[in-house]
């Protein structure tokens, strides 16, 4: 029975391995499961980002997102043919956020027969980067707030530094230009920037110099540009040995200058600014000459305020008066205002004629006594004054010289017959004063010979009138050597000769004479009658601006 019992028992083992383990019949159970993701959401950052997600399921299904940011692989699934199912790892890659804004969308994995597995896909928003624009303080090294411009009237530039983290273009008032006008972030975040004015002559004006791009704000850096300044010169009472003026400048408080130069000084400068610069040189030159500081000089010469002036001149001649406002520190203000002016020539009275006894000249040339004629003038006005029709003119001149004719010694057309008036002060008999002579006057601006007077102070002409012969004990020649180079650079030689050695000059007049002792004017040359006393122009050499200037200062009123 045992035995029996074991074969049954193979028997039914060998019986139950030949039965299947699925029943054909039985049911098929989709399976379709999302993985991978926490309450189906994604959460990323604004950057780019890669998500693995796992899809299990025995069914073919798909995925889709109507994002243009999200990108899938694989897409889709194809099932297998038994039915099995299959994990399969699906990448999500969500790009960067370039906005300051989070967005969502959703991922829809379907399949069919069963309901779609819908997974929320978060992207948070671009982080805000704050851009700023400044200026900003190299030396301090610091933003510097409230920053504006202050144009100075004259015209000009300033500069200063803008620090910004982006790009930026300029806007501005079109009187204001600026360089350069827009900027491109790199690494460097300062730009050097450079405003340009034009002098402004009509009004105040304002407004503001913009700074625009990406910022948190814009730049803005206000710009003010006052008036240049004007002092109001114009032509007063205009005498022969003096110029008059009336200033009403439009700021009672600024310093200005009044000068009154010779026309052929004047036209040595191509342009105000040109004229302008050898002021400033002449005052440092001045101050440095004297020991003093610029703005003493400019202290003891300026003026300020409205009111009148006087300046001296010399009849019968041309000039330019002319005004400029300037600072303390020499920096010129206004533009320069200027007039021409010609002084008239006295109107003179013939008062008889006079010898030049001149031992003198002959011994210095070895023509012997100089016994040279002129006629001799008075001045209503004037009283004690004589004005003597000069026997030094450019045809008397060449008497000195040894068989020199003055068509020779001055080829120049009409040069030789050229007079200067020579004035004499004999108010006081006992100290006449010889004030200036200048024997023979400058040929195209170069230098001649000349005596002087008490015009340059050290050189004295003094004497005594008595019984109408005028005496003079001494005095100097000045000789101007034009070619000779001096050890500063400079041209022109100028020495004294002391006359005294030679004894005397004396000068006798004739009060009782009717007729001129000059023969008339050679016929064609179309020169004057008289000429009175030009001061030659110092040449500009070297970009050295010198000479003597004939301005005296006079208190305003």
């Amino acid at each position: 029975m045992k035995a029996k019992s074991l074969v049954f028992a193979a028997l039914a083992m060998v019986m139950a391995a030949c039965v299947p383990t699925t029943d054909p019949k039985e049911e098929f159970v989709p399976e379709f499961k999302v993985s991978g993701v926490k309450d189906n959401t994604v959460s990323v950052g604004a950057g780019a980002k890669d998500v693995t997600v796992s899809v299990t399921s025995n069914l073919s299904w798909s995925v889709e997102c109507a994002a243009d940011w999200v990108t899938i692989n694989p897409e889709s699934y194809t099932a297998k043919e038994d039915k099995t199912s299959e994990t399969v790892k699906v990448k999500v890659s969500v790009s960067a956020n370039e906005v300051e804004e989070a967005r969502e969308t959703e991922l829809v994995f379907g399949a069919e027969g069963v309901d779609p597995v819908k997974v929320t896909l978060r992207q948070a928003a671009k982080e805000h980067v704050y851009k700023t624009i400044t200026v900003f303080d190299i030396d301090k090294f610091e933003p510097v707030s409230d920053y504006s411009v202050e144009a100075p009237a004259m015209g000009g530039s300033v500069s200063f530094t803008v620090q910004a983290n982006g790009d930026w273009t300029v806007e501005a008032p079109e009187w204001a230009a600026v360089t350069p006008a827009s900027f491109t972030y790199t690494d460097n975040d300062l730009a050097d920037v450079t405003v340009s004015f034009e002098a402004n002559l009509v009004e105040t004006r304002e407004g503001e110099i913009r700074f625009k791009g990406d910022f948190e704000a814009d730049l803005v850096v206000p710009v003010s540009q006052a008036v240049v300044p004007t002092i109001g010169l114009t032509l007063g009472t205009v005498e022969p040995k003096s110029i008059g003026f009336t200033t009403n400048p439009s700021d009672e408080e600024f310093l200005y200058m009044v000068m009154c130069e010779s026309k052929s000084y004047f036209d040595q400068f191509e342009s105000d600014e040109e004229l302008l610069a050898a002021e400033v040189e002449w005052l440092q030159d001045l101050a440095s000459r004297n020991s003093m500081s610029l703005k003493d000089v400019v202290d003891k010469l300026a003026y300020y305020g409205s009111g009148e002036g006087v300046i001296e001149a010399w009849y019968d001649s041309d000039y330019v008066l002319y005004a400029y406002g300037i600072t303390y520190e020499g920096e010129i203000i206004t533009k320069l205002e200027k007039i021409a002016v010609h002084t008239p020539l006295y109107d003179f009275k013939f008062a008889g004629t006079a010898i030049w006894h001149d031992v003198a000249m002959g011994e210095m040339f070895g023509t012997g006594q100089r016994d040279l004629p002129c006629d001799v003038y008075t001045v209503e006005g004037l009283d004690g004054h004589y004005f003597f029709r000069s026997p030094y003119n450019y045809a008397n001149l060449c008497g000195w010289f040894v068989n020199a004719t003055p068509e020779e010694f001055f080829p120049e057309k009409d040069a030789y017959t050229k007079d200067v008036y020579i004035e004499i002060d004999c108010t006081d008999p006992s100290a006449v004063v010889y004030e200036m002579q200048e024997i023979g006057l400058n040929v195209n601006d170069e230098y001649g010979w000349m005596s002087v007077g008490s015009t340059y102070g050290q050189y004295n002409y003094t004497g005594t009138l008595e019984n109408n012969v005028i005496s003079f004990a001494s005095g100097y020649l000045l000789v101007i050597f034009p070619d000779e180079v001096n050890d500063d650079g400079s041209v022109g030689g100028l020495y004294g000769i002391d006359l005294s050695r030679y004894g005397k000059f004396t000068i006798t007049i004739d009060t009782d004479a009717t007729e001129s002792v000059y023969p008339k004017d050679p016929e064609g040359t179309g020169t004057t009658m008289a000429k009175a006393y030009s001061k030659p122009v110092v040449p500009v050499v070297a970009n050295q601006f010198t000479r003597e200037r004939i301005s005296k200062r006079t208190i305003l009123k």
